[in-house]
Protein backbone atom coordinates (compact mmCIF):
# COMPACT_ATOMS: atom_id res chain seq x y z
CA UNK A 1 0.00 0.00 0.00
CA UNK A 2 2.74 2.46 0.98
CA UNK A 3 4.85 1.47 -2.01
CA UNK A 4 2.05 2.63 -4.30
CA UNK A 5 2.26 6.18 -2.91
CA UNK A 6 6.01 6.25 -2.29
CA UNK A 7 6.57 8.64 -5.20
CA UNK A 8 4.39 11.28 -3.51
CA UNK A 9 6.28 11.30 -0.19
CA UNK A 10 8.87 13.93 -1.28
CA UNK A 11 6.08 16.25 -2.42
CA UNK A 12 4.19 15.81 0.83
CA UNK A 13 7.37 16.43 2.82
CA UNK A 14 8.09 19.62 0.85
CA UNK A 15 4.50 20.80 1.34
CA UNK A 16 4.67 20.30 5.12
CA UNK A 17 8.11 21.94 5.47
CA UNK A 18 7.24 24.97 3.33
CA UNK A 19 3.90 25.41 5.11
CA UNK A 20 5.53 25.21 8.54
CA UNK A 21 8.27 27.70 7.62
CA UNK A 22 5.83 30.22 6.12
CA UNK A 23 3.39 29.76 8.99
CA UNK A 24 6.13 30.35 11.54
CA UNK A 25 7.41 33.47 9.78
CA UNK A 26 3.89 34.91 9.44
CA UNK A 27 3.04 34.23 13.09
CA UNK A 28 6.31 35.80 14.25
CA UNK A 29 5.81 39.00 12.23
CA UNK A 30 2.08 39.20 13.02
CA UNK A 31 2.68 38.94 16.76
CA UNK A 32 5.49 41.50 16.61
CA UNK A 33 3.22 44.00 14.84
CA UNK A 34 0.26 43.33 17.13
CA UNK A 35 2.22 43.44 20.40
CA UNK A 36 4.07 46.55 19.24
CA UNK A 37 0.71 48.27 18.82
CA UNK A 38 0.29 48.13 22.63
CA UNK A 39 3.48 49.98 23.54
CA UNK A 40 2.28 53.63 23.35
CA UNK A 41 -0.87 52.80 25.31
CA UNK A 42 1.05 50.97 28.03
CA UNK A 43 3.38 53.91 28.53
CA UNK A 44 0.54 56.43 28.66
CA UNK A 45 -1.60 54.23 30.94
CA UNK A 46 1.21 53.72 33.43
CA UNK A 47 2.11 57.42 33.52
CA UNK A 48 -1.54 58.46 33.86
CA UNK A 49 -2.12 55.91 36.62
CA UNK A 50 0.79 57.26 38.65
CA UNK A 51 -0.37 60.83 38.10
CA UNK A 52 -3.94 60.03 39.16
CA UNK A 53 -2.66 58.45 42.36
CA UNK A 54 -1.27 61.84 43.40
CA UNK A 55 -4.28 64.01 42.53
CA UNK A 56 -8.05 63.87 42.87
CA UNK A 57 -8.84 64.05 39.18
CA UNK A 58 -6.97 63.49 35.96
CA UNK A 59 -7.24 65.72 32.93
CA UNK A 60 -8.14 63.59 29.93
CA UNK A 61 -8.33 66.59 27.61
CA UNK A 62 -11.18 68.71 26.36
CA UNK A 63 -11.32 67.15 22.87
CA UNK A 64 -13.10 63.91 22.12
CA UNK A 65 -11.60 61.11 20.07
CA UNK A 66 -14.06 59.36 17.74
CA UNK A 67 -12.66 55.86 18.10
CA UNK A 68 -14.52 54.64 15.02
CA UNK A 69 -12.53 56.94 12.75
CA UNK A 70 -9.57 58.46 14.60
CA UNK A 71 -6.10 56.98 15.07
CA UNK A 72 -5.42 59.18 18.11
CA UNK A 73 -4.97 57.59 21.55
CA UNK A 74 -7.61 58.20 24.22
CA UNK A 75 -7.97 57.76 27.98
CA UNK A 76 -10.80 56.22 29.97
CA UNK A 77 -10.83 56.42 33.79
CA UNK A 78 -13.24 54.16 35.68
CA UNK A 79 -14.06 53.73 39.36
CA UNK A 80 -14.14 50.55 41.42
CA UNK A 81 -17.64 49.79 40.10
CA UNK A 82 -16.34 50.01 36.50
CA UNK A 83 -18.29 53.21 35.85
CA UNK A 84 -16.66 55.85 33.65
CA UNK A 85 -15.40 58.84 35.63
CA UNK A 86 -13.67 60.64 32.77
CA UNK A 87 -12.99 59.85 29.14
CA UNK A 88 -11.69 61.39 25.94
CA UNK A 89 -13.27 58.63 23.82
CA UNK A 90 -16.58 58.79 22.00
CA UNK A 91 -18.38 56.24 19.85
CA UNK A 92 -21.67 56.91 18.06
CA UNK A 93 -22.15 60.03 20.16
CA UNK A 94 -21.68 58.26 23.49
CA UNK A 95 -18.82 57.43 25.83
CA UNK A 96 -17.96 53.74 25.34
CA UNK A 97 -17.34 51.58 28.40
CA UNK A 98 -14.95 48.60 28.17
CA UNK A 99 -16.19 45.25 29.55
CA UNK A 100 -15.94 44.98 33.35
CA UNK A 101 -14.05 41.69 33.13
CA UNK A 102 -10.93 43.23 31.65
CA UNK A 103 -10.55 45.50 34.71
CA UNK A 104 -10.73 42.49 37.01
CA UNK A 105 -7.94 40.86 35.00
CA UNK A 106 -5.89 44.08 35.13
CA UNK A 107 -6.30 44.17 38.92
CA UNK A 108 -4.79 40.69 39.18
CA UNK A 109 -1.97 41.25 36.69
CA UNK A 110 -1.21 44.90 37.31
CA UNK A 111 -1.29 45.51 33.55
CA UNK A 112 -3.55 44.03 30.94
CA UNK A 113 -3.38 44.58 27.18
CA UNK A 114 -6.30 43.36 25.11
CA UNK A 115 -8.02 43.81 21.77
CA UNK A 116 -11.35 45.56 22.39
CA UNK A 117 -14.13 45.62 19.82
CA UNK A 118 -16.95 47.87 21.09
CA UNK A 119 -18.85 47.23 17.86
CA UNK A 120 -18.16 45.41 14.58
CA UNK A 121 -15.49 47.10 12.52
CA UNK A 122 -14.07 49.07 15.45
CA UNK A 123 -11.05 47.27 16.87
CA UNK A 124 -8.92 48.89 19.54
CA UNK A 125 -5.63 48.04 21.27
CA UNK A 126 -6.42 48.72 24.93
CA UNK A 127 -4.04 48.82 27.89
CA UNK A 128 -5.51 48.86 31.42
CA UNK A 129 -3.59 49.72 34.58
CA UNK A 130 -5.01 49.91 38.12
CA UNK A 131 -4.42 53.20 39.91
CA UNK A 132 -2.20 52.72 42.98
CA UNK A 133 -4.63 54.29 45.46
CA UNK A 134 -7.36 53.09 47.78
CA UNK A 135 -10.21 54.09 45.47
CA UNK A 136 -10.03 51.07 43.19
CA UNK A 137 -9.77 53.17 40.04
CA UNK A 138 -8.40 52.10 36.67
CA UNK A 139 -6.89 53.90 33.70
CA UNK A 140 -7.49 52.47 30.24
CA UNK A 141 -5.70 53.86 27.21
CA UNK A 142 -6.67 52.78 23.72
CA UNK A 143 -5.84 53.33 20.10
CA UNK A 144 -7.23 52.09 16.80
CA UNK A 145 -5.77 48.92 15.27
CA UNK A 146 -6.80 49.95 11.75
CA UNK A 147 -3.35 50.68 10.33
CA UNK A 148 -1.66 47.83 12.19
CA UNK A 149 -4.19 45.33 10.85
CA UNK A 150 -3.66 46.68 7.32
CA UNK A 151 0.05 45.90 7.72
CA UNK A 152 -0.79 42.44 9.05
CA UNK A 153 -3.02 41.81 6.02
CA UNK A 154 -0.15 42.82 3.70
CA UNK A 155 2.19 40.48 5.55
CA UNK A 156 -0.33 37.67 5.10
CA UNK A 157 -0.57 38.28 1.35
CA UNK A 158 3.22 38.38 0.99
CA UNK A 159 3.58 35.21 3.04
CA UNK A 160 0.91 33.46 0.96
CA UNK A 161 2.70 34.50 -2.25
CA UNK A 162 6.03 33.26 -0.90
CA UNK A 163 4.37 30.00 0.16
CA UNK A 164 3.02 29.43 -3.35
CA UNK A 165 6.32 30.25 -5.04
CA UNK A 166 8.30 28.04 -2.68
CA UNK A 167 5.91 25.13 -3.31
CA UNK A 168 6.18 25.49 -7.09
CA UNK A 169 9.98 25.65 -6.94
CA UNK A 170 10.18 22.72 -4.52
CA UNK A 171 7.85 20.53 -6.56
CA UNK A 172 9.69 21.39 -9.78
CA UNK A 173 13.04 20.53 -8.18
CA UNK A 174 11.72 17.20 -6.87
CA UNK A 175 10.22 16.35 -10.26
CA UNK A 176 13.45 17.22 -12.07
CA UNK A 177 15.53 15.20 -9.64
CA UNK A 178 13.32 12.10 -9.92
CA UNK A 179 12.59 12.38 -13.63
CA UNK A 180 13.89 9.43 -15.62
CA UNK A 181 13.11 9.42 -19.34
CA UNK A 182 11.80 6.13 -20.68
CA UNK A 183 14.32 4.25 -22.87
CA UNK A 184 13.60 4.40 -26.57
CA UNK A 185 12.44 1.21 -28.28
CA UNK A 186 15.13 -0.86 -29.99
CA UNK A 187 13.86 -0.03 -33.48
CA UNK A 188 13.98 3.73 -32.85
CA UNK A 189 17.49 3.42 -31.38
CA UNK A 190 18.66 1.48 -34.40
CA UNK A 191 17.22 4.00 -36.82
CA UNK A 192 18.84 6.84 -34.92
CA UNK A 193 22.19 5.11 -35.47
CA UNK A 194 21.36 4.28 -39.15
CA UNK A 195 21.29 0.60 -38.26
CA UNK A 196 18.35 -1.62 -39.07
CA UNK A 197 17.69 -4.71 -37.03
CA UNK A 198 18.30 -7.99 -38.83
CA UNK A 199 15.23 -9.98 -39.84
Amino acid sequence: MLTKYKQYIPYLTAFVLVSCICGFVYTLVQQDLRQGANDPQIELAENSSKALAKVQNIDVGTGKVDIANSLSPYIIVVDKDKKVLATSAILDGQAPTPPAGIFDTAKKRGLYSVTWQPRPGVRQALAIVPVPNDKGQFVAVGRSLREVEKRIDRVFLMTAAAWGIMLVVSFAAIFAYNYKPEPKPAVETARANDELPKI
